[in-house]
């Protein structure tokens, strides 16, 4: 028994300094400017260098030449690839030609994978792309062709809101005064509410005589929407289905069966579903009893 604990033991510390092994050789390989930065640097602050956190992939953006999405694709673009040091121009190129599609694609369709083409697309795109006046039009445009909400739903508040913030965040970026627009986009935003949140509206404001501001309004449609959404799972409505004409027919048709099939009584011989003096089986028997029954019978002469 002692051996067997000291073999067991021994492997143990075997497995030990195996899995040490690569942790070692990776703390051997960290850049260290100097020895006397790498002694005074805390243990803590080791680890952490050796041992990034993964962050999840992002994956590169889209664009197909749709002007009101130009200047939310550029930022992204930009702060994902352009801002990368460690991407040769090339590789750049690349992936600005493998994030544009449809008409935005044509634009760079022939142009070649070269270090010097990189700044030379990037620039064209700008200024095909980056017209401020139409930018501004497409968003005001946009704004102004919100539908109306005709019932009390909470998606349909949700995607208002949704689409309200992007126009705004867009003429945001568009360096456009969007912040002295409350009263404009107040009265827009109520006119595209449904008559139920329109009143709850009314109520909130209550007695005031002075203009709500954008953000009392969009705080105001948050808490409207978060309690659409309680109020709806509450419910827990069932969704009706409509049912066809063909599905009834077949329906009422398979429930006569069944209550005809109900109706009729288990023949005690047999088990099938009819009457006893319907059973084939009887019948049979009764025919052949009869048979017999005449031929056994005497004949009497006169």
């Amino acid at each position: 028994m002692k051996t067997f604990y000291a073999r067991t033991y021994e492997r143990y510390l075997d497995s030990i300094d195996k899995m040490n092994a690569p942790i070692e050789s990776e703390k051997l390989t960290i850049p260290r400017t100097s020895s006397t930065q790498s002694l005074s640097q805390p243990a803590s602050h080791q680890i952490s260098v050796s041992h990034h956190t993964r962050l999840p992939r992002i994956d590169l953006p889209k664009f197909n030449g749709t002007a009101s999405e130009w200047m939310s694709f550029k930022y992204l673009f930009s702060s994902i690839i352009i801002g990368k040091t460690t991407l040769s121009p090339v590789e750049k190129l690349q992936y600005l030609k493998a994030s544009l599609t449809g008409t935005a694609a044509h634009l760079l369709k022939n142009t070649a994978l070269t270090a010097d083409n990189f700044e030379k697309a990037w620039t064209d795109l700008i200024s095909f792309y980056e017209n401020k006046r139409l930018l501004v039009n497409s968003a005001i445009q946009a704004l102004l062709s919100l539908k109306k909400i005709t019932k009390e739903s909470a998606s349909d508040l949700k995607s208002l809101y949704s689409n309200i913030m992007q126009i705004y965040r867009t003429l945001e970026t568009l360096q456009r005064p969007i912040d002295k627009w409350d009263d404009f986009l107040v009265f827009l935003a109520v006119q595209r509410l449904d008559s139920e949140s329109v009143k709850v509206w009314e109520q909130h404001l209550g007695s005031t005589k002075e203009p709500p501001t954008w953000k009392h309004f969009c705080e105001f449609l948050v808490t409207r929407l978060l309690s659409l959404q309680a109020f709806e799972k509450s419910q827990n409505l069932p969704v009706k289905r409509k049912i066809s004409p063909h599905a009834v027919k077949s329906h009422h048709q398979i429930q006569k069966r069944n209550n005809m099939n109900q109706s009729v009584p288990t023949c005690v011989l047999c088990s099938a579903k009819h009457f006893f003096n319907q059973c084939p089986q009887y019948n049979s028997d009764y025919t052949a009893t009869l048979r017999i029954n005449n031929e056994a019978r005497p004949v009497t002469t006169v």
